[in-house]
């Protein structure tokens, strides 16, 4: 799928896109020499909790746009995927409304983005016994990890399984591997369990 400027793919029924190991479904600038933030985004937005109906991303690779997946509603999942080089973060799982119940992130590989893994208001699963995500080459700051968890509404969290680092030495003493705050001082705690995570 290539996109041929600052475009986005927005969802609201259900997407499957279903590759399998070596032959990964692409989704990346039409212009080959492009650089990071050339087409915007993939977003799921159905408020979707049954099988049948969430969309499925397995087995796919998205590179150079400003982000690469968005989930604003819905149990959606995004499963073995290589999600690099965007100008924005790799996976944002986010709610204005409550806290967005249980998407599935699990076997991705991301790289080369301001967070790997952003969820504001929502209860993602990050990871589990054997299907940790791989995060490294982020950009370190005080709005940007390897993985951030922030919100205004009372929810709980696991992250399990999940290998955060980077690769260039200069910034490994940085810290913010993974993040987990109030958004605001009125807002009530995020509770998260995390469990083997590197």
């Amino acid at each position: 799928v290539e996109f041929a400027g600052p475009y986005a793919i927005r969802v609201d029924g259900r997407l499957l896109v279903q590759g399998t190991p070596g032959q990964e479904i692409l989704f990346t600038s039409r212009d080959p020499q492009a650089a990071s933030g050339s087409w915007k985004w993939i977003e799921l937005r159905r408020a979707a909790t049954d099988d049948l109906e969430l969309s499925k991303l397995e087995h796919c690779e998205i590179e150079k746009g400003q982000g690469g997946v968005a989930i604003t509603d819905g149990a959606h999942e995004v499963r073995s995927c290589e999600i690099h080089d965007m100008s924005g973060h790799g996976i944002t799982v986010s709610s204005t409304v409550q806290p967005l119940a249980a998407p599935r992130l699990e076997l991705n590989t991301i790289y080369n983005v301001w967070s790997g893994i952003r969820s504001t208001n929502a209860q993602p699963l990050i990871g589990g016994a054997g299907v940790g995500n791989e995060i490294r080459d982020f950009s370190p700051s005080e709005w940007h990890a390897g993985i951030w968890i922030d919100g205004d509404y009372a929810n709980t969290l696991t992250l399990e399984g999940n290998d955060v680092w980077q690769e260039d030495p200069s910034l490994q003493d940085l810290g913010y591997g993974i993040t987990i705050r109030k958004q605001s001082s009125n807002s009530t705690r995020v509770n998260a369990t995390l469990i083997d995570n590197a």
